[in-house]
């Protein structure tokens, strides 16, 4: 009869511990046990479990966190084929069969670097056992699980970079932090103009929590941060610094790892992850993985805050370029500004996605760039155009294109900006493109620009009323308009919400919704 305990979870996951006929043995974190495991979680003596016969037993042995079997306390237990044991944060599976090969027991649990009450330092990743492994420890097996780690990093760092704005790339670090470091609840936290760390993101493994989930250990937060170190506390109820603090206690906070955001030149912020109850008590291996995710983390926040300091710069350039043009037309002032705004409006309603939202907010501010070479005289006559003028008019489409391309990088822009006033029936300027021919952020544009031009006084003729200019819409989705688009703008145009929204772009130059990212 081969009978043994197979790890399910945490460091020692499939690892295999047999028990021989007529034997006892002490399981628990002391030197001088039969099975040692290196898992603070576990009392010195935890647990024993002997073999009478062919009778199984689970002895609890005063243990502190206590021992268990499928999920209920015990103090001595006979154990059948399949239970589950859970000791500290370590579960294991009882399972007993025929004897087909002899294995010799392996009654040591060789973890690399066991946990401690209390470790704060700062972390040299070229140093830890992500990169190298001490003697101590080199096995095939921890081997492996370095290899595994590494790939970890690796995998983290492509999610994390491929996030393009601050929100999410927030809620990705935690996701990928809950990931890989067996914890109950992530916060992070970044330090604000005023040198104080505030939240800026949190989860938990399981959902609920409320107003109480949001309490964490102040004191560690900011002790991590203003010192620069890595702080581990294996059982910070335990701990004289932190036990009677009010956080740790409504939390039950079991154990608690902290590590610095840092960028290469400073500390920007602190990663927290705790565990709670009877949970898995952290080690010093998950610190270092956490420092690591640290070092990622600044340097995809930092590269993000740049980003997004570029985009402001280039909006505000735009903005300017654009009233620039429209000063030379009261009766087209804020055009641009508006058109933008109901733009996104409708793009927002069809769900376009983000990268496409930037870019249709730039070619709103950009669309009539092109009437910069368009005379004045013309700009802002009184009456009807000529033919002869009107042929001027319609060249500000290509011209604005052709300005726009110049700028690296925009050819999406310059697209948008030079189709603006195609027709969905083919008829429009300046290449006379049909329906789908046309991309949808053009098309989007030429229902957001006659809304405004209807809307707007002329000096030829006075604004028109609103729901003539729908009506307008309406009779001509399908001719010079995309049906799906006018559709979209109307959805926006008959919620109240989206009412109260374009009276507050109509009625100012400055009403622009915000654009994230």
């Amino acid at each position: 009869m081969k009978t043994e305990l197979v790890a399910l979870k945490g460091k020692l996951y499939a690892k295999t511990f047999q028990l021989e006929p007529g034997q006892c043995v002490v399981i628990g974190r002391g030197d001088d046990v039969d099975i040692q495991i290196l898992d603070y979680g576990l009392s010195r003596h935890h647990c024993s479990m002997e073999r009478q016969g062919d009778v199984f037993f689970l002895n609890d042995l005063a243990s502190r966190n206590g021992t268990w079997v499928n999920d209920r306390r015990i103090t001595r237990e006979q154990l059948q084929p399949g239970d589950r044991v859970r000791i500290g944060g370590m579960d294991f599976e009882f399972r007993c069969g025929p004897d087909r090969r002899h294995i010799n027991a392996d009654l040591i649990a060789a973890v690399p670097e066991g946990p401690q009450a209390s470790l704060k330092e700062r972390v040299n990743l070229d140093d830890s056992d992500l990169m190298e492994l001490s003697s101590k420890f080199q096995s095939m097996e921890n081997y492996r699980r370095m290899q595994r780690d590494l790939a970890t990093i690796y995998r983290i760092g492509n999610l994390i970079s491929g996030e393009a704005d601050l929100p999410s790339l927030y809620t990705r670090i935690l996701e990928v932090i809950l990931g890989v470091v067996n914890a109950d609840r992530g916060f992070l936290l970044l330090s604000n103009a005023d040198g104080k760390l505030e939240p800026v993101a949190h989860r938990e493994k399981s959902a609920g929590g409320g107003a109480a989930g949001m309490e964490f250990s102040r004191t560690i937060v900011d002790e991590s941060f203003h010192e620069r170190t890595s702080i581990i506390r294996a059982n910070a109820l335990e701990d004289a610094r932190y036990g009677h603090a009010q956080s740790v206690l409504m939390q039950n906070i079991h154990s608690v790892l902290c590590a610095p955001i840092e960028t290469p030149d400073r500390t920007i912020g602190v990663i927290y992850v705790d565990t709670v109850a009877q949970s898995e008590v952290f080690m010093k291996h998950d610190l270092e993985l956490l420092v690591a995710i640290g070092k990622q983390a600044g340097i995809a926040i930092q590269r993000v805050h740049l980003s997004d300091h570029l985009r402001k710069m280039l909006r505000g350039t735009v903005r300017a370029l654009a009233a620039a043009i429209e000063a030379k037309d009261d009766y087209t002032r804020g055009h641009s500004e508006r058109v933008t705004a109901y733009s996104l409006q409708i793009g927002s309603m069809m769900q376009v996605n983000q990268p496409q939202m930037q870019v249709l907010e730039l070619a709103g501010f950009l669309h009539d760039v092109g009437k910069i070479g368009v005379p004045e005289n013309i700009l802002r006559k009184a009456g009807p155009l000529t033919q002869e003028e009107y042929e001027i008019v319609k060249q500000h489409a290509r011209l604005g294109a052709n300005i726009v391309r110049n700028i690296e990088g925009a050819d999406e822009i310059a697209e948008a900006v030079l189709h603006h006033h195609e027709r969905w029936d083919g008829k429009g300027y300046p290449d006379a493109l049909p329906q789908n021919k046309v991309g949808v952020l053009a098309r989007i544009l030429t229902v957001a620009d006659a809304f405004d031009a209807m809307s707007s006084r002329r000096p030829y003729r006075d604004k028109l009323a609103r729901e003539k200019v729908l009506n307008t819409l309406r009779e001509a989705a399908g001719a010079q308009f995309d049906p799906m688009v006018v559709e979209a703008f109307l959805r926006v145009a008959e919620n109240d919400e989206g009412v109260e929204e374009l009276e507050k772009i109509s009625s100012t130059e400055k009403a622009l919704p915000k654009v994230a990212g």
